[in-house]
């Protein structure tokens, strides 16, 4: 687990990178990062979603980067779907090695397959509360319940939140939140919450 935020962070820069460099080599080495990403915890499996949520955020506000980067973007999503193939492949041929050590934590989404959100939004509230009300109990993870940060650093981080948000339409803060919240994703749909080795991908960007 404590591979993913590297991993994750190298990622994030090179896609960041290739976008604004717009060369085609940039967009592979983003893509080889992107796709290695799976193969460092199963938290990380909700990141690669970046090559589908950017230039879904590009055609929605800024067509003139899309119009840019588009080749660039697609060239990335077929090298994150060929890096990230193997894994795929043995997961799916092989579907009890997925299911070590994660007996009964797929309940919240048995849930929300059933249509109950409850279980869903009890598992966002808590992972979103770790970071200033009431973090992971797990004394293997944490000192128990100490949530991310102390209240003025806690303050600040909501501050830095709202910023970005209410510049989501600038791409630094749309990018940024996209991969927070990818980070965070699986933590926000599994059991128990909040399970910080779940979101350690979120802790790069939650500090930037």
């Amino acid at each position: 687990a404590v591979t993913e935020p590297l991993v994750a962070a190298l990622a994030a820069y090179a896609l960041w990178r290739a976008v604004h460099h717009l060369k085609i080599r940039s967009f592979i080495v983003a893509g080889c990062l992107i796709g290695l990403t799976v193969y460092t915890y199963r938290g990380a499996r909700a990141l690669p979603a970046i090559v589908l949520a950017l230039p879904l955020y590009l055609a929605l506000f800024d067509r003139a980067t899309l119009k840019r980067t588009w080749r660039g973007l697609g060239v990335c999503a077929v090298v994150v779907v060929l890096v990230a193939a193997p894994l795929v492949v043995l997961l799916t041929t092989h579907p009890g090695l997925d299911q070590l050590d994660w007996a009964g934590r797929d309940q919240v989404l048995q849930a929300l397959r059933a249509g109950d959100v409850r279980p869903a939004l009890g598992t966002t509230i808590a992972t979103l509360g770790a970071f200033f009300a009431r973090g992971d109990p797990d004394d293997y993870y944490n000192l128990g319940g100490r949530p991310v940060f102390e209240p003025v650093t806690g303050a600040l981080f909501v501050v830095g939140v709202l910023i970005a948000l209410r510049r989501i339409k600038e791409l630094r803060y749309a990018y940024l939140m996209m991969w927070f919240a990818l980070a965070l994703a699986p933590g926000l749909v599994s059991e128990p919450a909040p399970h910080f080795y779940r979101i350690i991908g979120a802790q790069v960007t939650a500090f930037i």
